[in-house]
């Protein structure tokens, strides 16, 4: 009796402790959600049956902010044409459509003379759709930064950008003029490999 009666105390102990254990971890878990989420939503994110929806949803699932259009738009002329079936590429015909397929293109569209000539929306997307720009950013903001220097809200491009970002004083971003940042030669070290659970895209 004495050994059953140890053995049921002893048990009770290591119920208890498991409960405080899973205790904890719902609580880290209830407070941690959001980043939890997002770690979740950057390790799936070139997952094949994910990469449309996730590069569509990337502003509702990471931080972002949306930057309102302004006072004066363009509006683009439409003159629709057909798509060319085919091309050549080392003197063999290929397929555009197969092309599309084969790139997993999500969307279309060709311009010429401020008119556009062509716009299709493929894999769910349409011309409401929002999507990650990646690299086509670059060229926003090399357009956005010319602006800034004809009007004058920039004087110099090798000015170092804690003079117009101060909160990167104290920073590897300290002294280094904005051509430098420009042309992505900062000296900066970053790892943007998504694979890499630690690289500093993931963290």
């Amino acid at each position: 009796m004495k050994h059953s009666s140890r053995f049921r105390i002893s048990d009770k102990k290591i119920l208890i402790g498991m409960g405080i254990i899973f205790g904890i971890i719902l609580i880290t878990v209830f407070f941690n959600i959001n980043r939890l989420s997002r770690l979740y939503f950057v390790i799936t994110l070139f997952e094949p049956d994910r990469i449309v929806e996730n590069f569509r949803s990337m502003g509702e699932r990471m931080n972002s902010r949306e930057v309102k259009a302004g006072d004066k738009t363009f509006i683009f002329q439409r003159r629709p044409r057909a798509l060319p079936e085919s091309y050549v590429f080392n003197g063999q015909k290929k397929s555009v459509r197969k092309f599309m397929e084969h790139t997993g293109t999500t969307g279309m569209i060709v311009i010429r003379d401020n008119a556009i000539l062509f716009e299709e929306y493929y894999q769910g997307n349409t011309d409401k759709s929002k999507a990650i720009s990646w690299s086509v950013a670059k060229s926003f903001i090399s357009a956005l930064m010319g602006i800034a220097v004809a009007e004058g809200h920039i004087k110099d491009i090798m000015d170092p950008v804690t003079k117009y970002v101060p909160f990167l004083k104290g920073s590897g971003y300290e002294g280094v003029p904005i051509k430098h940042v420009l042309q992505m030669s900062s000296g900066i070290r970053f790892n943007e490999d998504y694979a890499a659970f630690n690289s500093d895209i993931n963290r």
